[in-house]
């Protein structure tokens, strides 16, 4: 008895610590106004992942004021945005702007209207709040191509400590690495929860590609372990670590405010109007207003005041202020998904994840699938293996241990009932062929005046047709590995990919998979480049190094629409990085 006594005595104190946790946790909030003052040092448009951390650094300081206007809502502790499983949920939701593109005339051609749909976080934390959390910086060989394109000081090894700043790493093997750092603000974990992630990484070998244990380290390529922003089973964004729980009295955040000009005074930006609650406000900024929209955001917001192509202002009858290519160099990751089903009881299906066991696992030890984001696989790969360590790869590929289960990508329903899995606890894994550095170039410019209505966004997909033989080299790796014995004994069968919507070309021809990519690829979630930084005397640019967009004092842009080239893989951590460096630049303090 005297075992079962201290047994119980046990799982008892376990049990209140967790509910204590659980209390405690839920007292804590990002704290917001209601109201904003009428001038500030600086004033912050958009509290996603960057205009969150750079609003948080300069706050710091205790005599700098800042006010961030952020146009969706707050978040209290809502189970979508904070359990890492429930990504999917976000896409299409209410915490989504519900973007969509233009007709695409050689993309998208699955879709309804041939219009992808472009999910964007809205609500305090942005797309951090609601993407898939995957951590991955880029290609050594990215950051060195922005230098050598002019943006000075934006090397690799300029921008490593920066990366290292942010990072907690909780993967004990890589807690020692010299590209790794421990006690930052955005927390690192292991994405691996099911078998079939080693699974991934052995049929990989077997294909001739190794297995490296970092692709965030000196090399990105090959088959590794995925990595994942998560700390103690939730969402580890930049809102969530930097924001919550602080109780700065020179930071006030302002949400459901949305921001429709930035007044200037003598081509100095001095002030932001903005829209709550029905009503027009206007707050100062007596040193500097810093947008942090995001790629669609900031690009269509200096639209409405008077930056962008002075044609495309005038044709709207917008006063212009200075005429810079907003908008343009818009670039973004395609992707197709190649999703099979397996013969073995190893992916996430409903019923295993909602299970009593793993909810019970979740709610008292934060762990279990409800902590993981069913992304249990990674890969960079070069189409020519031996570029591995002379350049960036070409492809990337996600593996996501379930199947598809809603219409997320908005494909037609004709299209959606051959590639949507109905059977919730059918298993099988989807791999996600992504291009990392297409070679497209879109632009973003205004439907109307109105700030209200969403811009009009071009990617234009594939418009080069070497994006889709990149895409079809990526799908002709996934079929050698489809076939290796790994995935062969978990009963993986090339031929459901054989859908009838390309039947006009022979099944696994290059014609077969082109038309499959312009039928089902969409975006990665990953737009940037709207903004361009680089040179000053670079006609294609909009902002310096520095951040400042040329031709006007008092502004910068901090987000992803200062990339003058998309980074190779997901997009979140280098925009990080660069809200980390602009606030050393910003309050011209030596930087790390």
């Amino acid at each position: 008895m005297g075992f079962i006594q201290t047994a119980v005595s046990v799982g008892v104190l376990v049990l209140s610590w967790r509910l204590y946790q659980s209390y405690v946790h839920s007292r804590e909030g990002i704290k917001v106004v209601s109201q904003a003052k009428a001038e500030y040092d600086y004033i912050v448009i958009g509290a996603g992942s960057a205009g969150s951390l750079v609003s948080a650094r300069l706050t710091e300081i205790p005599d700098i004021t800042v006010l961030v206007l952020e146009a969706g809502p707050n978040f209290e502790n809502i189970p979508v945005l904070n359990q890492p499983e429930q990504w999917w949920n976000n896409i299409g939701g209410e915490f989504d702007w519900r973007y969509k593109t233009v007709p695409q005339k050689h993309a998208c051609l699955g879709s309804k209207n041939n219009q992808c749909a472009w999910p964007r976080g809205r609500i305090v934390g942005g797309s951090g709040s609601i993407n898939a959390l995957q951590n991955t910086r880029g290609s050594p060989f990215d950051f060195d191509g922005w230098e050598s394109q002019g943006c000075t000081d934006w090397s690799f090894n300029d921008v490593l400590p920066y990366f290292l700043k942010l990072e907690d790493m909780n993967i004990e093997e890589l807690r020692s690495n010299n590209f790794h750092n421990v006690g930052g603000p955005i927390a690192v974990s292991s994405g691996d929860d099911s078998p079939l992630a080693e699974l991934y990484r052995k049929a990989g070998e077997e294909i001739g590609f190794k297995v490296i244990s970092d692709y965030n380290g000196a090399t990105q390529r090959s088959f590794n372990k995925i990595q994942i922003n998560v700390r103690n089973g939730e969402r580890s964004s930049s809102a969530k670590e930097l924001l919550s729980g602080t109780d700065r009295p020179n930071l006030d955040i302002l949400p459901e405010a949305h921001a429709t000009k930035i007044n200037f005074e003598n081509k100095r930006a001095a002030g932001v109007t903005f829209i709550r609650d029905g009503r027009k406000h206007t707050a100062r900024a007596r040193k500097e207003i810093i947008l942090s929209g995001g790629t669609i955001g900031s690009a269509q917001l200096l639209l409405l005041s008077g930056i962008g192509p002075k044609q495309h202002l005038n044709d709207l009858g917008i006063p212009v202020i200075e005429d810079l290519p907003v908008g343009h160099n818009l670039q973004d990751h395609s992707q197709v998904s190649m999703c099979t089903s397996i013969n073995v009881p190893y992916s996430m299906t409903s019923s295993y994840v909602e299970s009593t066991l793993n909810q019970l696992k979740y709610k008292f030890l934060n762990a279990g699938p409800k902590s993981m984001t069913a992304s249990e696989g990674s890969a960079f790969l070069h189409l020519n293996q031996a570029l591995e360590n002379t350049t960036y790869p070409d492809i990337q590929f996600v593996f996501v241990s379930r199947l598809i289960g809603a219409n997320i990508f908005d494909y037609s329903e004709d299209i959606a009932d051959l590639v949507i899995e109905k059977d919730s606890e059918k298993h099988g894994f989807c791999t996600f062929v992504a291009l990392t550095h297409p070679r497209a170039r879109g632009v973003i410019s205004l439907s109307s005046t109105d700030p209200f209505d969403h811009p009009l966004i071009d990617p234009r997909y594939f418009e080069n047709h070497q994006d889709v033989l990149d895409l079809v080299g990526g799908i002709r790796i996934w079929e050698k590995l489809a076939q290796s014995k790994t995935m062969s004994d978990l009963g993986v069968d090339i031929n459901e990919l054989n859908k009838r919507f390309c039947s006009e070309h022979k099944f696994r021809s290059d014609d077969y998979w082109e038309c499959y990519i312009r039928k089902l690829a969409f975006t990665q979630f990953h737009p940037t480049s709207s903004c361009k930084m680089g040179t000053l005397d670079d006609e294609s640019t909009v902002v310096g190094p520095d951040l400042r967009v040329k031709g006007v004092a008092g502004l910068r842009v901090v987000d992803a629409s200062v990339f003058p080239v998309i980074t190779s893989g997901n997009t979140n951590t280098p925009t990080l990085m660069v809200a980390e460096r602009a606030a050393d630049l910003i309050l011209d303090r030596k930087t790390l």
